[in-house]
């Protein structure tokens, strides 16, 4: 494991924070190489380290598990789909767009948009998250 000058941490900082990532990721059930500013897991995924670095720059050593582990847990966990939010989250989420009369027609979605229901008269209702 080498340093990396990009990360905002001591040599021996970046070494800890390289022990505690490789300690996290195989929690998460997954084996990491740690390549400096960023590592790769055995399914060729790279997951960088600067955010994460600075993060704990900001905290007190005693901290940095805590950090690390919050932050693989949410680099390793499925990202949620419009059927895992609940309703409030949905509607807060929703932005009312209004279009000219010469807009795409009816039941065409926006670039960015998920089909969420059907109406009765077959009109598609999307979803476009902020």
């Amino acid at each position: 494991m080498r340093s990396e000058p990009d990360l905002p941490l001591s040599s021996f900082q970046a070494r800890r924070l390289y022990r505690l990532v490789a300690e996290a990721f195989g929690e998460a059930g997954l084996v990491v190489e740690v390549l400096g500013d960023h590592v790769v897991d055995e399914r060729g995924r790279a997951h960088g380290l600067r955010d994460l670095a600075a993060a704990c720059a900001t905290e007190p050593p005693a901290a940095w598990p805590q950090v690390v582990r919050r932050h693989v847990r949410a680099a390793v966990s499925p990202a949620p789909t419009l059927a895992d939010l609940d309703d409030a989250t949905l509607e807060a989420s929703c932005v009312l767009r209004l279009l000219p009369a010469a807009a795409p027609p009816t039941g065409t979605p926006p670039p960015n948009a998920s089909p969420t229901t059907s109406s009765p008269s077959s009109r598609s209702t999307w979803a476009t998250r902020r």
